[in-house]
């Protein structure tokens, strides 16, 4: 499986996610910047490799990041 910030670059436009109930659509390129976003998020606050968290939400796209 390849890194999802090889299909921000390749195909930036096409869905990486759509949510089935709302039909909601996230492109490769939104992807990329939000899952970057939070993985900057936590290393700002320290957490390191083989760290844990939990995540506890509700079904939607934001989950996927």
């Amino acid at each position: 499986m390849k890194h999802h910030s090889t299909y921000a670059a390749s195909k930036p436009d096409e869905p990486a996610i759509i949510m089935g109930g709302s039909g909601e659509v996230v492109t490769w390129r939104e992807y990329n910047l939000r899952a970057n976003r939070i993985a900057q998020y936590f290393r700002d606050i320290g957490l390191k490799e083989k760290d844990h968290i939990a995540i506890l939400r509700e079904n939607c796209a934001a989950y996927m990041e």
